[in-house]
């Protein structure tokens, strides 16, 4: 026995989830900007933040999950999506992607990505840095930035081995910083 599809404009032919489908293209999809604003010069060809973008889900990149320490990175060739691993693999690996610029790794802590993505980052990055706090994180960053304008060698190095000494507890061990 075959049931007649409704052609009802007001009645839906399928039981479809809105709300499951719009949250799966929030949390998966991928900003594309098209290849002549990237590779154009003048910057006020450039979208800005608040600019329409063009989005697309890819299927299997969608499915990678984000470590800070991503064992992969993805880079756009028009709406074509290529993913490259970062370093040698190990058969059976997860392939990680950042979902973060890394401009926003030195005061991070995972934290933030809670908020915007629905989950606390767990790599070993941002448990390392949960665990010197925050004070101690907003000192690493301010040493950071103080080296953007230093003027002498000598005062770079004195930074550098200032940023180097808020690495000495034992939860950095094994972590590249």
């Amino acid at each position: 026995v075959t049931h007649p599809v409704s052609v009802h404009p007001r009645v839906p032919a399928a039981d479809i989830d809105i709300a499951q489908i719009e949250g799966f293209v929030t949390f998966n999809h991928f900003n594309i900007e098209s290849l002549p604003e990237r590779m154009n010069p003048d910057p006020s060809v450039h979208k800005t933040e608040n600019e329409a973008t063009s989005m697309a889900v890819y299927d299997m990149v969608s499915l990678c999950n984000h470590s800070c320490l991503a064992s992969a990175f993805r880079v756009f060739f028009g709406d074509a999506i290529v993913v490259r691993a970062v370093r040698d693999m190990k058969a059976g690996e997860e392939v990680t992607l950042s979902y973060f610029g890394d401009e926003e790794l030195p005061k991070s802590n995972g934290e933030e990505k809670k908020r915007i993505w629905g989950f606390t980052c767990a790599c070993e990055l941002c448990a390392a840095r949960r665990a010197d706090g925050l004070k101690l994180r907003m000192e690493r960053h301010s040493l950071l930035k103080s080296l953007k304008t230093c003027t002498s060698p000598a005062q770079s190095k004195e930074i550098i081995a200032n940023i180097e000494a808020t690495y000495s507890d034992t939860h950095w061990e094994g972590v590249p910083v």
